[in-house]
């Protein structure tokens, strides 16, 4: 499907459960970092902290900054950013 227009080494191969799954946790995930971070909104505001700085230093500690460290949150920073926002479910193909 994705074959026409994505290179052939980007696309990875798994057996239907565990694409399943590898969509599932990786929802969940993503849902936990949204929790995490309106959380840590939240703290800001109460405690008169800067929610962007706390974010950004969070960001650069987590991706190991070009320290070469593992990756724990693993997402840009846009994509883990306060906002209104709804995470939608998947759409089935």
């Amino acid at each position: 499907m994705y074959a026409h227009w994505v290179p052939r080494e980007r696309i990875l191969l798994t057996n239907l459960w565990s694409a399943e799954l590898t969509k599932l946790t990786a929802n969940a995930m993503l849902a936990q970092r949204i929790s995490s971070i309106n959380s840590i909104s939240a703290l800001c505001e109460a405690t008169g902290a800067d929610v962007q700085q706390v974010h950004h230093v969070n960001h650069l500690h987590s991706v190991g900054h070009k320290s070469g460290a593992n990756v724990v949150f693993g997402m840009p920073p846009a994509v883990l950013t306060m906002s209104r926002g709804v995470n939608g479910g998947t759409r089935r193909v």
